[in-house]
């Protein structure tokens, strides 16, 4: 089997920084301290990423959304184990 290898030019992504750094050059832009493209030269994140992190576009969280709540999700859980002690089983399939 061979190892993954990412093509010479080819995206990135966030691998050149970390959530540590795009929140402070966030904060920075957002204090006046330092331009959009200022930040962008310094911590080498994307234009596009400090400009939607700024902006506040991207709210939702990523992939598809869950079908139950935590609180539903929790219910759910406590049943089996109610109905697990009383010595019925949990048939999964």
């Amino acid at each position: 089997m061979h190892a993954y290898k990412r093509q010479a030019g080819s995206r990135a992504y966030n691998s050149n920084y970390t959530q540590t750094v795009l929140q402070k050059a966030v904060k920075e832009i957002q204090e006046g301290k330092i331009s959009l493209r200022k930040a962008h030269q310094n911590y080498k994140i994307p234009l596009g990423t400090l400009s939607h992190r700024i902006n506040r576009k991207h709210k939702h969280k990523v992939g598809h959304p869950t079908v139950f709540t935590a609180a539903e999700e929790k219910a759910i859980v406590d049943h089996i184990n109610v109905v697990a002690a009383w010595g019925f089983p949990s048939a999964v399939f």
